[in-house]
Order: structure tokens, then C-alpha cells, then sequence
């Protein structure tokens, strides 16, 4: 009888991209992500069934769409702070940190979230000049803990909360 590793933080566990859809799926824009975390498996047996299998602990901002929900063009926003603890900067996600005062061009999914959300008071909302490329909505969470922390990836992890 093989045994389940239940109770290891593992069960119910999500591919972000099961994520991204789902959350698509119930009407929520795509998840944006604002940090994430390396979670090595420390204990040789569940390792061992578990193979390749890699976990991360990856916090996302999702925000509802509001109905009958367009997608504009990208804009330029301007973070005017205010929020408490955030006055003179804030970070969005893993591809936008906003600095008071300055002017950034953001794709048109932030552009929704920002105009219909409890964030629209502390953003203007410009028309941009011409295209710019912007970061990409869809962050694979393992990539970018090599490339933002490699010492912290799960290979590189050694010794955890047990």
C-alpha cells in the first residue's frame, strides 16, 4: 500500500497556470504575482516519490473584472501614493513598482484593474505616445525565483521550516 502525504502542505496544490485559467475561467483578470518562494521537499521519502516535482509558495493579486469589462489600450499611469505605508512607492506585482510622481506605461489588463478597483484613486491614467513592450502576465513562479534568487531556488534550499 503506497501511503499519501497528507498533511505536508503538498495536497491541493495548483500549477499556476491552473491558476491563470481558472481564475480566468470565474471572471477575474490574470493573476498577478507579487512574490514567490522556494519550497523544498526536506523529507527523503516524500522526495523520492515525488520525483522532479517542484513547490513554490507564490502570493498573487486577483481582482474581479467588472461587468461588461473592455479592455483598453496601454496607458500611462502616474502613482500619485497616499496609501499608507506606500507613500512614496508601490509594488504592484513582480513586473510593475510604481514610484510617486513618475510616469509608467502599463499594459491594459492593469489599466482595467486600476480604473475599477479601490486603487483608482491613487493613479492617473494617461494615453501613451506609441506602444512600448511591456512584462509578460505570465510569470512561470520557478523561473523567476532562479532568476531573482538562485541561492533560494529549491535545488539550492537546504534547510527549512520541518
Amino acid at each position: 500500500m503506497i501511503s499519501v502525504p497528507t498533511g505536508e502542505g503538498l495536497i491541493g496544490s495548483l500549477t499556476y497556470k491552473d491558476l491563470h485559467d481558472i481564475a480566468l475561467e470565474l471572471g477575474f483578470s490574470i493573476p498577478r504575482m507579487v512574490r514567490a518562494d522556494a519550497m523544498p521537499v526536506l523529507d527523503e521519502g516524500i522526495k523520492h516519490r515525488l520525483g522532479n516535482v517542484q513547490y513554490a509558495s507564490v502570493t498573487y493579486r486577483l481582482f474581479k473584472k467588472p461587468t461588461g469589462s473592455k479592455l483598453s489600450v496601454q496607458s500611462k499611469i502616474v502613482y500619485q501614493g497616499n496609501i499608507r505605508g506606500f507613500e512614496d512607492s508601490l509594488r504592484f506585482d513582480v513586473g510593475y513598482t510604481f514610484t510617486k510622481g513618475q510616469m509608467k506605461t502599463v499594459d491594459s489588463h492593469l489599466v482595467e484593474i486600476l480604473s475599477s478597483s479601490r486603487f483608482s484613486k491613487y493613479f492617473q491614467t494617461y494615453q501613451p505616445d506609441q506602444d512600448t513592450e511591456l512584462p509578460s502576465l505570465d510569470v512561470n513562479p520557478f523561473e523567476y525565483i532562479k532568476k531573482t534568487a538562485p541561492d533560494k531556488s529549491c535545488a539550492a534550499v537546504k534547510t527549512c521550516c520541518t
